[in-house]
C-alpha cells in the first residue's frame, strides 16, 4: 500500500509516483550520503548558493538540534530531479507540542533552546526547493495534488524567504487553489541587485553626475599611477590564508560594532561557528572569495576585508568588514572594496548578476537596478478558532525569541559600559542613535 510522502516516514522511504521514485531522507547518515547527487542537481537548476548541498548540510548540523529532518528526494532513472530541503519544527511549552509545521532547512527556528539564535530573521537569504527545469510543473501540480488528497502530518507547512520570482512562488499556490487547499502568501522584505551583463563605462553613464564622480574617484585610490592611490588590493588563494583573514574579518566587524553597542552579526556562539564551516567548505568549491584592501605604504595593516560568494553566474555580497580605527578610514576602503568588485563582476563575461542580499539599507538601493520581492506561502489544513489559536502560539515564539534578544543586547550594554550608561546606550539604539 502507498504512503503519502507527508506522513511520518522510517529513515529512509522509497515509493513508486508517477514514475518516480520518492525518497524521504530523516538522519544525517542518508542526509551525508547524497551530497554528489544534490551538487548534480544544484548546478543544473535555477537555484542560490542557498541551496547548494554545502549551506543545507552545515545549517543542519549546527542548528538542526531537536528538530526532525525531512528532505523530500525526487528520482527519475536513478537521477535526483526535485529536492524539497524540508525539517519538522516545533512549539513546546512544558514538554506538549502545541503547533508544529514543515519549513526549508535554513528558516528561523521558533525555538532554539538550548541554542540561543538572537536574529529575527532566517541566516539564510533565499529559501526554495531544487526542481530540474525540464520537470518543474509537473513536479508542483503532483506536490499539490499530494497534499489535497492526503493531509501533511503537522498543522501548517511554512515556506519562508521565497522569491516571488521562483516557480515555488508562482505555481504551487495556484495548483494548490485549484484544488481549494487554504494557502496564503505574503511578500515580506526585498533584495537588491545590479545586473552585470553591461561593461562598467554603461554602468557609469546610468548614475547620477555626482555619484559617477564619485565611483571613478574613489576607484582612482586603487590606480598606482594615480596621485590619489593610497590602496591595494589582494585575493586571497589558499586555504590558510581564507581562514586567518576570515578570523579577521570577524575580529574587525564584531569591534566596530561593539563599539556603537550592536552585538553584531557573529556574537552569537552557534552562528559564528556556522559561517565559518560553511564558508571554508565553499572556498574549497570555489564558490567563495575573500578580498583585502590594504594601504599602499603598509601592506600589512588591513583598511578592508569584502566576503562574497559566486554561484551559477550570480555573485552575493556576504560581509564587508571595515577597521574604523585606521587613518585611512575616511578614504572610505569598504565602498572602494565594494566598487573593485562590482567593476571585476562586469569585466567577467560569465558573471550576470551582483546581489546585495536581503535588507532595506540605503547603500544597497543607491547602485541597484533591479529588485527581488521575497515573502512566505503558508499551507494550512485549520481553519476558524484552530487557525487563531496557532497563530496566536506562533507570535508568541516570535515575541519570546525578540525579548531573548533584547535581553541579551540590554546585557551586553551594561557589561560593557555599566548599569547607567548601558542602559542609556540600549535606549538610543531603540532609538536608531548609536551610543559614542
Amino acid at each position: 500500500m502507498k504512503q503519502d510522502i507527508l506522513l511520518e516516514p522510517s529513515s529512509v522511504k522509497q515509493i513508486r509516483v508517477d514514475k518516480c521514485t520518492v525518497r524521504i531522507i530523516k538522519d544525517s547518515d542518508a542526509f551525508d550520503a547524497i551530497a554528489d547527487e544534490w551538487t548534480a542537481l544544484a548546478e543544473a537548476s535555477d537555484t542560490t548558493i542557498f541551496q547548494t548541498y554545502e549551506w543545507n548540510r552545515t545549517w543542519w548540523k549546527h542548528f538542526g538540534h531537536g528538530s526532525e529532518l525531512f528532505i523530500v528526494v525526487i528520482f527519475k532513472r536513478n537521477e535526483p530531479v526535485a529536492i524539497f530541503p524540508l525539517f519538522k519544527d516545533k512549539i513546546k511549552w512544558g514538554g506538549i507540542t502545541f503547533y508544529s509545521c514543515y519549513r526549508f532547512i535554513g528558516s528561523n527556528k521558533y525555538q532554539a533552546k538550548p541554542l540561543k539564535m538572537y536574529g529575527i530573521i532566517p541566516y539564510t537569504d533565499y529559501l526554495d526547493a531544487i526542481i530540474h527545469p525540464k520537470y518543474r510543473a509537473v513536479i508542483l501540480r503532483w506536490l499539490a495534488r499530494k497534499i489535497q488528497q492526503k493531509p501533511f502530518n503537522s498543522d501548517e507547512v511554512l515556506l519562508e524567504s521565497v522569491c516571488k520570482d521562483s516557480s515555488l512562488w508562482r505555481c504551487l499556490p495556484e495548483e494548490l487553489s485549484k484544488r481549494n487547499c487554504t494557502v496564503t502568501q505574503k511578500l515580506t522584505t526585498k533584495s537588491y541587485q545590479v545586473a552585470t551583463t553591461q561593461p562598467w563605462e554603461y554602468f557609469l553613464k546610468a548614475q547620477s553626475s555626482s555619484r559617477r564622480k564619485k565611483l571613478r574617484r574613489d576607484l582612482a585610490q586603487l590606480d598606482p599611477d594615480n596621485q590619489r592611490n593610497v590602496f591595494a588590493i589582494t585575493k586571497v588563494t589558499d586555504e590558510a590564508s581564507f581562514k586567518k583573514y576570515y578570523q579577521t574579518m570577524v575580529l574587525l566587524h564584531q569591534q566596530r560594532w561593539n563599539r556603537l553597542g550592536v552585538l553584531g552579526t557573529f556574537y552569537e556562539e552557534h552562528n559564528n561557528a556556522f559561517h565559518e564551516e560553511v564558508l571554508f567548505r565553499l572556498f574549497k568549491k570555489g564558490w567563495a572569495n575573500l578580498y583585502l584592501i590594504t594601504s599602499k605604504n603598509h601592506p600589512q595593516k588591513i583598511e578592508a576585508i569584502d566576503l562574497n560568494l559566486n554561484f551559477a553566474s550570480h555573485i552575493y555580497a556576504l560581509h564587508t568588514a571595515i577597521n574604523d580605527q585606521s587613518e585611512l578610514y575616511t578614504k572610505s576602503p569598504g565602498k572602494v572594496l565594494e566598487y573593485y568588485v562590482l567593476k571585476e563582476a562586469m569585466d567577467d563575461k560569465e558573471t550576470t548578476e551582483y546581489d546585495y542580499l536581503r535588507g532595506l539599507e540605503e547603500y544597497k538601493m543607491s547602485l541597484s537596478n533591479q529588485q527581488k520581492s521575497i515573502g512566505s506561502i503558508e499551507i494550512s489544513k485549520s481553519e476558524g478558532l484552530k487557525k487563531t489559536f496557532f497563530n496566536l502560539v506562533k507570535k508568541s515564539a516570535v515575541v519570546n525569541r525578540k525579548l531573548q534578544r533584547e535581553k541579551a543586547h540590554l546585557t551586553f550594554n551594561i557589561k560593557q559600559a555599566g548599569i547607567y550608561q548601558g542602559f542609556r546606550m540600549y535606549l538610543l539604539l531603540k532609538k536608531g542613535v548609536f551610543y559614542k
